[in-house]
């Protein structure tokens, strides 16, 4: 990471749902659903990261969903492009440890948003699992 200089602008909840039918009903069982996105502003050098987090039934319906922002300024990032793909789409050649440390952090950040939420429902003792990030990371390759 030399020669990046990285601070954290902004957190933002873009969106949240909640189906108080589900959430109510203890014998619907649920399960975790977490997908992020990561979002280059090369002009402004911003990262953001746009994370997902969703309980939701077996047949995909959606009890509680949490969608937000992470956003991080990031001095350099330009020198981490890579190929120009379209005018919207680049590949950046992020150093691992990097991503690394992001993804602990977005995870962690939406643990904490997300328990804000599901306080007095069912799923409050449902908090999404400690080192859960791991396996995110997993699929960075």
């Amino acid at each position: 990471m030399a020669g990046l200089q990285i601070s954290i602008k902004n957190i933002i909840e873009n969106r949240y749902t909640v189906d108080t039918t589900i959430i109510e009903d203890p014998n619907i069982p649920l399960a975790t659903r977490i997908g992020y996105e990561l979002i280059v502003d090369s002009s402004n050098e911003i990262l953001t990261t746009l994370m997902e987090i969703a309980y939701e039934t077996e047949d995909k319906r959606i009890a509680v969903s949490l969608l937000f922002s992470y956003v991080l300024k990031v001095a350099g990032i330009n020198e981490l492009k890579v190929e120009s793909l379209s005018d919207t789409k680049a590949d950046y050649n992020f150093p691992k440890t990097f991503l690394e440390k992001l993804i602990t952090d977005v995870y962690a950040t939406g643990r904490v948003l997300m328990s804000n939420h599901i306080k007095g429902t069912r799923l409050e003792g449902l908090f999404l699992p400690f080192g859960g990030a791991e396996g995110i990371i997993e699929h960075l390759g």
